[in-house]
């Protein structure tokens, strides 16, 4: 299981609510939580639990990113590589 359902995991039994109270709660079908186990859960879904927890899903820059950059950089300048659509966000 992936560590963030794990996390998840561990939020439902700190806060001592059922997966069904807080299924309920994030408007989504009763079982997800225990189906996440075996299968890949939306990332909307995700977000909906842990907002029903009192917990928001954030992005936020690593330690190593100018290292993780590099890597990303180094591997899109592979020979061999086929030149794709490069997006840029603001």
């Amino acid at each position: 299981m992936h560590w963030l359902m794990r996390r998840i995991r561990f939020l439902i039994d700190e806060h001592e609510v059922t997966c069904s109270a807080v299924e309920r709660r994030a408007g989504i079908a009763l079982q997800s939580i225990e189906r996440w186990n075996r299968t890949r859960p939306r990332l909307e879904n995700i977000e909906a639990v842990l907002n029903a927890l009192g917990y928001e899903l954030c992005i936020r820059r690593s330690a190593d990113h100018a290292d993780a950059l590099e890597k990303l950089r180094a591997h899109m300048k592979k020979p061999g590589r086929k030149p794709g659509l490069i997006r840029r966000y603001k």
